[in-house]
């Protein structure tokens, strides 16, 4: 028969091996992302997780300028709000896409990254002849991402985080 001591270190180490498990799948789950429109216009966010950030500002997007003609631009063309329009990803690379109406939270994952890759939102206010582009990067190689973004009438703001809420545990 197991000593007590035996049996409860066993049990401590099944305990600590099922921690690890449930934190590793946080830690290595997709890139969520949260979305707030206070703004007046539609804004459609397209995501892709090219492999580095080499490969993020290469990415190839197709618009249409003001003056009605399509366009390519690169990812790194669009680092500023860009005065384009219908904008998609011209190269052949896993997207998915989101639209946030004004008044709407949203919230999505972004199912296609795996660790190491980027994470590019690809984000377009949908104004007529006044929409705009731009293309936020972020880099998050070894933890989950958070994103969160506020379009407001005057702009926006946002942030990113780039830890799982156990990674002071498994440091």
């Amino acid at each position: 028969m197991p000593s007590r001591r035996f049996t409860l270190v066993l049990v401590g180490l099944l305990l600590a091996s099922g921690v690890s498990l449930a934190a590793g799948a946080v830690i290595d789950g997709p890139p969520t992302a949260t979305f707030t429109n206070e703004d007046d216009e539609s804004y459609r966010i397209t995501m892709i997780t090219p492999p580095d950030r080499h490969a993020a500002l290469l990415t190839n997007v197709a618009v249409t300028t003001q003056g009605g003609d399509r366009q390519l631009v690169t990812v790194e063309d669009l680092v500023w709000d860009e005065p384009y329009r219908n904008a998609s990803v011209a190269d052949d690379v896993e997207t998915s896409q989101i639209v946030v109406d004004p008044g709407e939270t949203v919230t999505t994952s972004v199912e296609s990254w795996e660790p190491g890759d980027n994470t590019v939102y690809l984000i377009e206010r949908r104004a007529g002849p006044d929409s705009s582009v731009r293309a936020d990067i972020v880099t998050c190689p070894q933890r989950q991402q958070e994103y969160n973004w506020t379009f407001e009438n005057s702009g926006g703001s946002g942030s990113s985080v780039c830890a799982s809420s156990l990674g002071w545990f498994l440091a």
